[in-house]
């Protein structure tokens, strides 16, 4: 993966507070879109 591990914790929590919501949608697209 392209980012490191701080960055990933970052975005692991900025999903989990934004589950639910439309905020939690460009984490994911950008994190499966990097794993690709």
């Amino acid at each position: 993966m392209a980012y490191d591990k701080k960055y990933m914790e970052l975005a692991a929590n900025e999903a989990q507070k934004n589950v639910g919501t439309h905020e939690g949608g460009p984490f994911g697209t950008v994190i499966v879109k990097d794993d690709l």
